[in-house]
């Protein structure tokens, strides 16, 4: 089977993906690794990340945080450990504390919105990184999020490809945040429009992951004996839905697809036996530097943070397979290259303050 590449998309400011794993980190900051040139002031971000452990969350806050050593910014890590209380509260403590500017990675727009109107209050830049918010978006300085909906139908077609009409498939849903709810709505209405039977769809909590990803697919499984697949819409679920096969015994008749070729799903699908057969993936951690350039200019020269930025941005998504995958090097963290994708940001700001990167 070979590598399966979807046509162009736009990364778009309205549609998300976040995908988690279980464990959870406490809170951190990153080291100043590059001297800049140009005039460029330190700063301190705030960021608040959902769940710092998660493998795609991991990605996006890679991308951000090399992006501002680079610019001799200090960027603190607040997890929220998946409670978005304790994102409330990382918030609003970074914002006493007086940092120059917020990003927040996958918590939702009302349960944050005391620390939007306070950060809006203080004049203080907060955006979105990775995760699509839901209305109203203006309450945020900018939301810079992937196209889930670009990468939920390009999985969808996958599996398509690859099951045929009038198989059954089961889906590991979410109903927590809004990207995992238009996941769940895009790919279960191309896999029936295509004649595949969607036989259950179950929610997954975030407070209870393993367990709930586990028993979910148990249930599928025997509740429905002849399907054919489970669908993960967070990649989180991939884990334990392969454990579960695996405990059934039904390893060779039950394929498994989910989003990412990260640091936890790419492993498990390259596995000898894995029924981890499609993982759809792309450049997106982009983003995260979209929302650095935004605060650039924002500090630099005063400019209006831009909403929109995002949509300049264009990638190609691919379904990563066991056969056809990339290199699982030592620290890998994903499989695209910040030196390739960073280098238009990196000569942009070469160019427009004198820097020197």
């Amino acid at each position: 089977m070979n590598m399966w590449i979807a046509p162009t998309r736009w990364l778009v400011i309205v549609a998300v993906g976040c995908s988690l794993l279980i464990a959870a980190v406490g809170c951190g900051s990153s080291g100043t690794t590059s001297s800049t040139s140009g005039g460029v002031k330190a700063r301190t971000i705030g960021y608040v990340d959902v769940l710092a452990a998660g493998a795609m969350q991991k990605r996006w806050y890679d991308y951000f945080v090399k992006g501002a050593d680079k610019l001799g910014w200090k960027v603190k890590l607040a997890d929220a450990a998946g409670d978005p209380s304790v994102a409330l509260t990382d918030a609003e403590n970074f914002i006493n504390q007086g940092v120059d500017a917020l990003a927040v990675s996958c918590v939702e727009t009302g349960g944050l919105r005391a620390a939007l109107d306070d950060a809006k209050a203080k004049n203080i830049p907060i955006v979105a990184v990775g995760c699509a918010e839901p209305p109203p978006t203006d309450a945020w300085s900018g939301v810079y999020a992937e196209d889930d909906p670009g990468l939920a139908k390009t999985l969808a077609k996958f599996v398509v490809q690859n099951l045929g009409a009038g198989s059954e498939v089961g889906i590991l849903s979410d109903a927590a945040l809004l990207v995992g709810r238009e996941r769940t709505d895009l790919i279960t209405s191309e896999l029936k429009n295509a004649g595949i039977n969607v036989v259950a769809t179950t929610v997954i909590p975030e407070t209870d992951i393993v367990h709930s990803s586990t028993v979910g697919t148990a249930d599928i499984l025997n509740g429905h004996p002849n399907v054919k697949a489970i669908i993960c819409v967070f990649d989180w679920s991939a884990g334990p839905a392969i454990a579960a096969i695996q405990q059934a015994g039904k390893t060779s008749s039950v394929n498994v697809y989910s989003f990412y070729a990260d640091q936890v799903n790419l492993p498990l699908m390259i596995k000898p036996g894995s029924p981890l057969k499609g993982l759809v993936d792309g450049p997106v951690e982009q983003v995260s530097l979209v929302a650095l350039d935004q605060l650039l200019a924002h500090f630099q020269n005063g400019s209006k943070i831009d909403p929109n930025a995002a949509k300049s941005l264009n990638v190609n998504f691919t379904v990563f397979t066991p056969d056809q995958h990339p290199d699982l090097t030592a620290n890998y963290v994903g499989p695209w290259s910040l030196d390739k994708y960073g280098k238009p940001f990196f000569d942009k700001w070469n160019k427009t303050y004198g820097l020197h990167l």
